[in-house]
C-alpha cells in the first residue's frame, strides 16, 4: 500500500499540511498510479500512509458535516449559512481533526493561486502524468456552480482520507475530484478508464445459491452485472 499518485497531485500542490499528517514523509513524497502492471519491489520505498493499529476509525467526520452542507447551500437549501461559509468551515474543521493549528488553515482556505501538481514517477518515467484538475483552494462567490462544487467535494475529498469507500461513493455521485485514470483496463471493455468502476458486482456464490432473487435484482440495476453498470444515485450529468 503506497501514496496514491491522484491525491499526492492535490496535497503537493496546494502545499497541504495534512501531507505529513496523512502519510510517513521520507526525503519528500513518492506516489504510485492506480493499474500499474505487476513490478516486483520497484515502489518499495514510495511513500506509506502514516497508519497505525490503534489508531481510530472513523464512520463520519465532523469536516464531512460541514462540506454537506455548503453542498446543500449550494443547491438552495436553507442550511443556516452560505456554501462557501461552510466551506471554510470545513478546512478549518478538517485542520483541527489533524492536530494542525489555527493559522495554517487560515493561510490555506485563502491561497487563490495553487493547484495540482503534475506527478512524476521516478521508477517508471512513461507513467507520469499531467494534474488531473486546475481547481483553486480559495472560495470565489463569482464562480459557476460547478467550480463551486468541484471544490467543495475536492476538499471534502481530502478531508475523508482514509475513508476511501466513502470518497469512492462521493466520486461517483459527484464526477468530482477528478482522478487519474488508470494504466491498465483490465475490464475488457465493462468499465470506462475515464468514469472508473461504478459498482461492486455480485458475488458467484449468489448465481449459484440464490439465482431467483439475484436475477431480480439485476433486472433493476438497469444494465449488466459488472462495474461498469452505474447504480440509481449514480446519474451525475457528466456521465451522459
Amino acid at each position: 500500500t503506497r501514496m496514491g499518485a491522484t491525491i499526492y497531485s492535490y496535497l503537493a500542490g496546494y502545499n497541504d499540511a495534512r501531507a505529513a499528517v496523512y502519510f510517513v514523509k521520507n526525503n519528500g513524497f513518492k506516489a504510485v498510479r492506480c493499474g500499474i502492471a505487476k513490478s516486483g519491489d520497484a515502489y518499495n520505498g514510495f511513500t506509506r500512509p502514516n497508519v497505525h493499529e490503534d489508531d481510530p476509525l472513523y464512520w463520519m467526520k465532523a469536516s464531512e458535516v460541514c462540506f454537506l452542507k455548503a453542498e446543500g447551500a449550494l443547491a438552495g437549501f436553507d442550511m443556516g449559512g452560505s456554501a462557501g461559509d461552510f466551506y471554510n468551515a470545513g478546512i478549518r474543521m478538517s485542520f483541527s481533526e489533524n492536530g494542525l493549528d489555527n493559522s495554517s488553515a487560515e493561510t490555506y482556505l485563502k491561497d487563490s493561486t495553487r493547484k495540482p501538481a503534475n506527478y512524476t514517477d521516478t521508477s517508471n518515467g512513461e507513467l507520469s502524468a499531467n494534474a488531473p484538475s486546475s481547481i483553486t483552494i480559495r472560495w470565489e462567490n463569482g464562480a459557476t456552480e460547478e467550480e463551486k462544487l468541484e471544490r467543495i467535494i475536492t476538499q471534502k475529498w481530502i478531508a475523508n482520507f482514509p475513508l476511501g469507500v466513502e470518497s469512492w461513493s462521493e466520486f461517483r455521485r459527484t464526477g468530482y475530484p477528478h482522478l487519474m485514470p488508470v494504466i491498465e483496463n483490465k475490464s475488457g471493455g465493462s468499465i470506462s478508464s475515464e468514469y472508473m468502476i461504478r459498482r461492486l458486482w455480485y458475488p458467484p456464490t449468489e448465481y449459484t445459491e440464490n439465482l431467483s432473487n439475484i436475477n431480480l435484482a439485476i433486472g433493476m440495476l438497469g444494465g449488466p452485472d459488472n462495474g461498469g453498470t452505474r447504480l440509481w444515485w449514480d446519474k451525475k450529468s457528466y456521465l451522459n
